[in-house]
């Protein structure tokens, strides 16, 4: 079975074992980026079963399938077992829905690839279609930027191989509507102001942290001009103006996980909510607009911090893989070793690897992770370097320069 339907399979088992999941997956994944015909019918009746708050479990599926007449095209209640049963956690939700939304990236780019490959027209308006080919993708893609534009290599190739020696006069953004207003992006060889000025968009209270070049927080009172902030893309930035707001309402978030954020009517959130094709942007105003209406009540949600800022710091371990140490790994026998039944964690464990290291598997759901003869093992040094060698569950704790990270 491929990897792409085992993923598939893993994002609606996890809601069927917890169904309070969706809300969390939904924000990734929508009905079309399901490969598999069957998956995208399982997806809509879990969708419709959750808006109804209904159970949502294999009985229930399949009680609906067969009152619809669609049994046979969702494979019958023995596929939904097989679903269930394939899935041995629904912890991992969120990480195979990103699977599952990176596979339709890459569809999408190969089909798109392929169109352009097959445009008839010439000049100007060649690059228009392209242009309205590639904005396809973009409008349907902003929460995945990174992932399409390492997917958008091979369209660029083969757009240079049929237009050589053209080049795209717009730089399209992440944002379709935007994208619009520019006339496709922006415009190469032309000078564009963003302004941020008070009252457009920013407004939290002096209390909320911000972060430093040095992956310090500091809160935004204490903010002064000169203070070197975090980056999103690296490069230095400085605080050149403090321009004080005075008195103003503010309104605390609560979200699900139990974690709060404070903001006042004008800040602006990037919201998703499960019918919208891609994340809008909403006011606090808005928002408290939203949520007196049952439909948008426990269903909204905010696209959580990516902690893509600053330098790239000299970790020793991959964060994930960290994780998945401190929660399922053993640092007390003589070799570092992992516990799961879940095959999707130990292959993207084996996927961080150096060479000269493997995992060995010693017992049903368990792995020992050593190196070749000669060859150190890099996870012991690495664990050793953390503090961590030797700690048993209730010592483990997350190393300080990773909270920093």
């Amino acid at each position: 079975m491929s990897q792409a339907k085992l993923a598939e399979q893993a994002v609606l088992g996890a809601i069927t074992l917890d169904p309070r999941c969706f809300h969390r997956v939904a924000g990734i994944v929508a009905a079309d980026d399901f490969a598999f015909p069957e998956h995208r019918i399982l997806w809509e009746l879990v969708a419709e079963l959750i808006d109804k708050r209904s159970p949502v479990d294999v009985v229930t599926l399949g009680e609906i399938a067969e009152k619809r007449g669609i049994a046979d095209d969702v494979g019958g209640v023995g596929y939904l077992i097989e679903v269930a049963n394939n899935t041995p956690s629904a912890a991992q939700s969120e990480w195979y829905a990103a699977a599952v939304r990176d596979e339709a990236i890459r569809r999408r780019v190969r089909e798109i690839g392929r169109m352009m490959c097959e445009i008839e027209s010439k000049g100007a308006q060649a690059m228009d279609d392209a242009h309205a080919l590639l904005g396809t993708l973009t409008a349907r893609s902003v929460a995945s930027s990174v992932t399409i534009k390492d997917a958008l290599k091979d369209v660029y190739r083969r757009m240079e191989e049929r237009f050589s020696g053209v080049e795209l006069p717009v730089t399209p953004t992440p944002w379709a509507g935007m994208n619009a207003l520019l006339g496709g992006g922006f415009g190469h060889g032309k000078l564009y102001i963003v302004g941020g000025r008070p009252g457009m968009g920013k407004e939290q209270p002096n209390s909320s942290l911000v972060l430093m070049a040095d992956g310090a927080w500091k809160p935004m009172g204490e903010i002064r001009i000169g203070d070197c902030l975090a980056s999103i893309d690296g490069e230095e930035s400085f605080v050149c103006g403090v321009y004080p707001q005075g008195l103003k309402d503010v309104y605390e978030f609560c979200f699900s996980d139990g974690r709060t954020a404070r903001a006042g009517l004008d800040h602006l959130w990037e919201v998703s909510y499960r019918e919208w094709a891609s994340p809008r942007i909403k006011s606090t105003r808005e928002i408290l607009s939203m949520l007196d209406r049952r439909r948008y009540k426990n269903r909204l949600s905010i696209r959580l911090i990516s902690g893509k800022f600053g330098k790239e710091s000299d970790l020793p371990l991959d964060p994930w893989f960290l994780g998945v140490l401190l929660g399922d790994g053993n640092f007390t026998q003589s070799t570092p070793r992992i516990t799961s039944a879940d095959d999707c964690i130990i292959d993207r464990i084996e996927s961080l690897l150096p060479n000269g290291h493997k995992m060995q598997k010693c017992g049903k759901y368990d792995f020992r992770i050593s190196g070749s003869v000669g060859v150190k093992n890099f996870l012991t040094a690495a664990l050793r370097r953390l503090g961590l060698w030797g700690c048993y569950s209730h010592e483990k704790r997350i190393p300080y320069e990773y909270m920093m990270a």
